[in-house]
């Protein structure tokens, strides 16, 4: 299910969004009715590197 909303009423009921959100809702953000961005579940990360994890890889690329 997706449904459209604008920033104002997102920024009133973000909470709500979210959980719906999480719950597997998409949802579309516009601003000035051109739709900019969108709310949605996560989806599942799968490791990027054979054999390795993702936090480690990134932690070696940044030098940490």
């Amino acid at each position: 299910m997706t449904e459209a909303t604008g920033i104002r009423q997102l920024r009133t009921q973000l909470t709500s969004m979210v959980r719906r959100a999480g719950a597997g809702e998409r949802i579309v953000i516009s601003i000035g009715g051109r739709a900019v961005a969108q709310l949605g579940p996560v989806e599942a990360l799968q490791d990027a590197w054979p054999g390795g994890r993702l936090d480690r890889a990134l932690r070696e690329v940044r030098g940490a």
